[in-house]
């Protein structure tokens, strides 16, 4: 697997889901190995390296969100820097998921309890958040409600344009026909916008790494985070943002010193 390029957590996943298999066989009455091979010296994976997630800083997400305003999935990259949802988490998004407010200025709120994806073979499916954990309450902010509101304004001009060729999916981020969004061209079309703007290098699902830096950065706990991320422990949150909360450190020790200095 090394041979062929792939990476170290890769083949870390596959060496454990392997082991497991085996270790069954090995328990198995009457067992049907003496042993797991799996777990001798020559066979260990490799090191899983550390991942450092990449982000663009603040000047970059506002002129990308302006430069990106009226475009195809303009909408959606706006709403992932807003929310931290993945991909398939807003393209599953329905509005019946979805709770905007009666009145101005006020919170909304949505529940991601399904995501889409396309599966070769079988077009898009829709499915289940992979864990319990991505199965989440999100609240929304005046303006993504405002957000909202404006697309779902856009759909329903785009059912008066198409009349019977309008299709009701009920999913909220569709093409103007009504059909759900396919994923893959989501993130095809987000490279070929970085791309053209020529901006730093970021794949689309940086924007969700993005929203949890800058929610760190603002001295939001850790597991807030994490929740809010739909990351299955607070650990996973702190691999990978680590830079971020050591880059926090600085920040800490001037705030201790101020509340000290003032208590004196």
């Amino acid at each position: 697997m090394k041979g062929r390029g792939l990476s170290n957590t890769t083949i870390v996943q596959a060496h454990r889901i392997l082991r497991k298999a085996l270790n069954d066989a090995v328990q198995s009455d009457p067992p049907l190995l003496p042993r797991n091979p799996a777990d001798s010296k020559t066979s260990q994976p490799p090191k899983k390296r550390k991942y450092q997630v990449k982000v663009w800083d603040v000047p970059t997400i506002h002129k990308f969100l302006e430069l990106s305003k009226g475009t195809r999935f303009g909408y959606v990259y706006e709403f992932a820097l807003s929310t931290g949802m993945r991909r398939s988490e807003i393209a599953g998004l329905k509005w019946g998921a979805v709770d905007l407010p009666a009145g101005d200025g006020e919170k909304g709120s949505l529940s991601v309890v399904s995501t889409l994806h396309r599966i070769k073979g079988h077009g898009l499916v829709e499915a289940d958040p992979k864990t319990e954990g991505s199965r989440r309450p999100v609240t929304l902010s005046s303006s993504v409600v405002n957000l909202l509101r404006e697309v779902r304004l856009t759909q329903q001009l785009s059912k008066m344009e198409f009349g019977p060729l309008w299709q009701d999916t009920g999913f909220v981020f569709t093409h103007p026909n009504g059909t759900p969004l396919i994923p893959d061209q989501i993130t095809q079309d987000f490279a070929s916008l970085v791309k053209r703007f020529g901006l730093p290098h970021l794949t689309f699902h940086g924007l969700g790494h993005a929203y949890a830096t800058l929610a760190l950065r603002q001295g939001i706990q850790p597991k807030v985070v994490s929740k809010a991320m739909g990351h299955s422990t607070v650990g996973i949150t702190m691999d990978l943002y680590q830079h971020v909360l050591d880059e926090m450190q600085d920040d800490l020790a001037d705030a201790i010193s101020d509340v000290l200095i003032k208590a004196n």
